[in-house]
């Protein structure tokens, strides 16, 4: 597959996902396999599938800063997993929110597969903030 397909099915995919964000937080009710709830962030494991490798501490500071003025806008996206929650997208969100002293955290509770999950994280990350070749590939 062609990197400009890769790309587009990615764009793709966190256009889904960001469509998923919005249904839940104006759905009262939810669709089996995903649910909007509050999620006590040391319940949260890291995604084994994260390209990203290394955090900008700078900008984790302004992000933290920006949801500490407006709010968290866009919830991070979790699956249960062995009695806790693993991270699907959304760790820069979860490292502001941990730097800001909170013990909870905004969260869509997705059920997906572990290929799913890889694509979703490398689709939101690509979307964010430049991976280096070497996390892309």
């Amino acid at each position: 597959m062609a990197a400009k397909d890769i790309k587009e099915l990615l764009t793709r995919k966190l256009a889904e996902n960001n469509q998923r964000h919005a249904e839940a937080t104006q759905e009262t009710e939810l669709d089996i396999g995903r649910q909007y709830q509050k999620i006590a962030i040391t319940d949260i494991v890291p995604n084994p599938y994260q390209p990203r490798q290394t955090f900008n501490e700078a900008d984790i500071a302004e992000l933290a800063s920006s949801i500490n003025e407006l709010g968290l806008l866009q919830p991070i996206s979790v699956r249960k997993k062995d009695n806790k929650y693993q991270l699907i997208a959304g760790e820069r969100r979860l490292k502001a929110y941990q730097s800001l002293g909170r013990t909870h955290i905004e969260s869509l509770v997705i059920s997906m597969e572990d290929a799913e999950m890889a694509l979703l994280g490398l689709a939101e990350n690509l979307q964010r903030e430049d991976l280096s070749d070497f996390e892309i590939a």
